[in-house]
């Protein structure tokens, strides 16, 4: 009768420590499930707080995309002032080799018109030599019945009076010559304005103005590839880590799992 009391008193007390240990085990895994739970809203928190950087990167880089389309832009009106600067010299070069042409015609304009004045100077000298010789002729005229040697006299006169006459009529070649000369110079004038009107554009758009948007083109390139590696970077390192967590998670509920002989997941 005393051993069966014994028996059942042992009985009892392992019942009791069983049931102790159970609540132990029990408390454990609900500690353990409670940590589960507060991982997973950490990860919801770090998900949402790595999607919203991905967001601000996604942000940054199409701010950049839209100041590089803008440079690119103004590279490309660059570039077509630079090719209007080229016909510009392109025209100019013509002018200039036009302008050498009337530069050597007006030297021969200008020896033509020196030798006119002189002979407009000889013209006037034979003027007054010819008044003389008229004077002498109207007197000789009255006296040439008595004198026969005057007729040939007034022959002679009269073939040096037509030859001042021949000279006189080349002054209205001169006169020619001197409205040619003033074409020529408004000709000048004209390529001096188109002359200022290339420096001019020349001075709006110059290569150092061309390469300076050239390094800013290449800069914002430059960050905007940074940016888009950064969101490559940040979007594996995300990847990687939900994998992990997920893998942790999965092990400590299939550990729960068998402690409270429950289904575990994917059961």
């Amino acid at each position: 009768m005393h051993n069966a009391l014994t028996v059942i008193q042992t009985a009892f007390q392992d019942r009791d420590q069983h049931i102790a240990t159970l609540q132990d085990e029990f408390k454990a895994l609900a500690l353990t499930n409670y940590q589960y739970v507060q991982t997973l809203e950490d990860r919801d928190n770090t998900i949402t707080s790595l999607q919203q950087q991905l967001q601000d990167h996604e942000i940054v880089a199409k701010q950049l995309a839209d100041q590089l389309e803008v440079i690119k832009q103004h590279d490309n009106q660059h570039k077509a002032d630079h090719k209007t600067i080229v016909v510009l010299e392109a025209g100019l070069e013509n002018l200039r080799a036009k302008y050498e042409k009337v530069l050597e015609k007006n030297h021969i304009l200008k020896q033509m018109l020196e030798k006119s004045e002189d002979a407009v100077a000889e013209t006037e000298v034979d003027k007054e030599q010819v008044a003389k010789w008229r004077s002498e002729c109207d007197a000789a005229r009255k006296n040439v019945k008595e004198n026969k040697e005057f007729m040939t006299v007034n022959a002679e006169l009269r073939a040096l009076l037509h030859a001042v006459m021949a000279e006189q009529s080349e002054d209205k070649k001169q006169l020619r010559i001197v409205e040619l000369v003033r074409i020529k110079q408004m000709y000048e004038r004209e390529i001096k304005e188109l002359r200022s009107t290339v420096e001019l554009t020349q001075a709006t758009t110059t290569q150092p103005s061309q390469d300076e948007a050239t390094e800013k083109i290449k800069t914002l390139e430059a960050q905007l590839r940074a940016a888009q590696d950064d969101a490559r970077t940040k979007i594996a390192e995300l990847a990687a880590r939900y994998h992990t967590e997920q893998d942790e998670m999965t092990k400590k509920a299939v550990y729960g799992c068998a402690l409270l002989a429950l289904p575990c997941p994917g059961e």
